[in-house]
C-alpha cells in the first residue's frame, strides 16, 4: 500500500512525500528492491543526490547484473558533477545490455557533453546500426557529424531522422503535416535526465516525439 502510494505521489510530483512512504518501506526491509529504487529516484528528482546514489550503489551490489539501474546510478553521477564514474556506469551498463540501442545513444548523450565527439558518434552510429527507424538518434548524429564539420554526413543523417515521421501512419494520402513545435520549446534545455525521460516516454507517444523532433531540428545550424 504504501509502494503504491508513493508511486502515486511521484507521478503528481510530491517527491518528498513519496520520499517519506519509502522510508517507511525500508524501514521494515532495508533491502526492499522497490523501495530503494523508487525512493532513489524521488530522492534524485528533489537534487539529493548523494541519498539516491547510496540508495543505487546499495541497489547494485544487491542486483549487479541490472543494466537499468547503472544506467540510473549513471545519470545521477553526471548531475553530480562525477562524468568519469558516470562513464564506467554507462560502458558496463553497455556490456550487460549490447543489443539494446538506448544504452548507445544514453552513452552516446554523456560522452558529446564531456567533449567525446568521436566517441558520441561511434555510439550513435551503433545505436542506429541496432535500430534505424530511430529518428533521434538519427538526428543525434547528425549534429554530431556537424560538430565535427562533415556537413555532408550530418545533411544525409538529418534527411533520415525527418523521413522517420511518428505520424506518419496517421497522414492523409498526399498530406503534408507539419511538425507541431510545442509552446515552452525555446525554453526547454535538454539535459541527459530530460532526454532520457523524453527517450523512455516517446515509446509510447507519438505526438510527444513529433515535439521533440521539432525542438531537436531547431538545434541544428541554420
Amino acid at each position: 500500500m504504501r509502494l503504491k502510494s508513493g508511486i502515486n505521489k511521484c507521478a503528481q510530483k510530491q517527491f518528498e512525500e513519496a520520499v517519506a512512504d519509502f522510508d517507511y518501506i525500508l524501514s521494515i526491509d532495508q533491502h526492499h528492491e522497490k523501495g530503494l529504487y523508487n525512493r532513489a529516484k524521488a530522492l534524485f528528482r528533489i537534487k539529493r543526490f548523494a541519498a539516491a546514489l547510496r540508495d543505487f550503489d546499495l541497489l547494485i551490489r544487491l542486483f549487479p547484473g541490472n543494466a537499468h539501474y547503472l544506467s540510473e546510478r549513471a545519470v545521477a553521477l553526471h548531475l553530480a558533477g562525477k562524468n568519469q564514474e558516470a562513464l564506467k556506469d554507462f560502458d558496463q551498463a553497455v556490456l550487460l545490455d549490447p543489443q539494446n540501442p538506448f544504452r548507445y545513444s544514453s552513452r552516446a548523450f554523456i560522452k558529446d557533453s564531456m567533449g567525446d565527439l568521436e566517441g558520441a558518434l561511434r555510439d550513435y552510429e551503433k545505436a542506429v546500426y541496432l535500430d534505424p527507424e530511430d529518428a533521434i538518434s538519427l538526428n543525434n548524429k547528425g549534429l554530431i557529424e556537424e560538430k565535427l564539420g562533415h556537413i555532408q554526413r550530418a545533411q544525409k543523417s538529418f534527411r533520415q531522422a525527418d523521413r522517420q515521421d511518428p505520424l506518419k501512419d496517421n497522414q492523409a494520402p498526399g498530406k503534408s503535416v507539419q511538425p507541431h513545435t510545442p509552446p515552452e520549446a525555446k525554453e526547454r534545455k535538454v539535459t541527459l535526465r530530460s532526454y532520457l525521460d523524453t527517450v523512455q516516454s516517446l515509446l509510447k507517444n507519438k505526438e510527444e516525439q513529433r515535439e521533440f523532433l521539432a525542438f531537436l531540428k531547431g538545434k541544428r545550424k541554420k
